[in-house]
């Protein structure tokens, strides 16, 4: 049996992995040869779709893959989870990226981007939905989420998150901010898998996390842009970016950080609330 801290050292290491809003969907219990990972449904957004909950799950699992191989152990996944009210379907899970750096291709990247942050704050239902997950100085300590300074500097520090989400965000201001962002970056990417399934998300999870760990060693910032894989509208101009067979899961950028000494951490679960006995 693997001994338990071991696995609680592994599991530290996973959990740094990103997640749509910071929400850091998963738990672990620790059996006699392995660990079972699970969704908890309690932390996923009401109107997150599956496929970002499961590409979160797929990073998990390559970051716990580093660790585990770092003791001289090598990580298998022997049986991907169900989606709930959802039959999964076998296949096979290949997954390609495309790397975007012509001046049209990137500004078509910005401007998905921007029409993507636009999009969703300009839904309520969207608004109410990011909310919960939106925090400032004026909220108590959280362990998941995002500090409203890492999405907009300029936002004010002493008014609640979750009020920024629902009554002061603009759109045309978050959909500047996103379009800068991108439109700056040297080096755009997209990671698509080839079918549109459980296994596929896994999948692109695990592929995605592999560009953001060599980005980082590299020294380089990233940001993420899954509204325009999801938002049916934008879908077909991602397809174009990306240029390959199957599904694109999601937009991303790699750039040299203007201010890199003032990058602000999203907090993160402790490994005891994680793992459960």
């Amino acid at each position: 049996m693997i001994d338990r801290e071991l696995i609680a050292s592994w599991l530290e290491v996973a959990c740094l992995a990103p997640s749509p809003h910071n929400n850091q969907p998963w738990t672990a219990r620790a059996n006699f040869d392995g660990v079972s990972l699970q969704l908890d449904q309690q932390l996923v957004p009401l109107l997150g779709p599956d496929r970002l909950q499961f590409m979160a799950l797929g990073a998990f699992i390559e970051n716990m893959s580093y660790a585990a191989a770092a003791h001289g152990y090598a990580l298998v996944v022997d049986k991907l989870p169900t989606v709930p009210r959802r039959q999964a379907i076998s296949c096979e899970p290949e997954t390609s990226i495309t790397l975007i750096t012509g001046a049209a291709q990137r500004s078509a990247a910005a401007d998905l981007a921007a029409r993507a942050m636009r999009v969703v704050f300009s839904v309520p239902e969207l608004r109410r939905d990011l909310a919960p997950f939106v925090f400032t100085g004026a909220d108590p300590p959280r362990m998941t989420g995002m500090p409203l300074a890492s999405m907009n500097p300029a936002a004010p520090a002493n008014v609640p998150g979750s009020r920024w989400a629902l009554e002061l965000a603009s759109a045309d201001e978050e959909a500047e901010a996103a379009r800068a962002r991108f439109e700056r970056s040297p080096l755009h990417f997209v990671v698509s898998s080839r079918t549109d399934t459980l296994p596929g998300w896994i999948a692109g999870g695990r592929t995605m996390q592999r560009v953001l760990v060599t980005a980082t060693v590299l020294r380089l910032s990233h940001c993420l842009a899954a509204g325009p894989s999801e938002i049916p509208t934008l879908l077909p101009g991602l397809r174009r970016l990306a240029r390959a067979e199957g599904r694109p899961l999601i937009l991303g950028r790699l750039g040299v950080p203007s201010l890199p000494g003032r990058g602000i951490a999203s907090p993160r679960r402790p490994v005891d609330d994680v793992l459960r006995r």
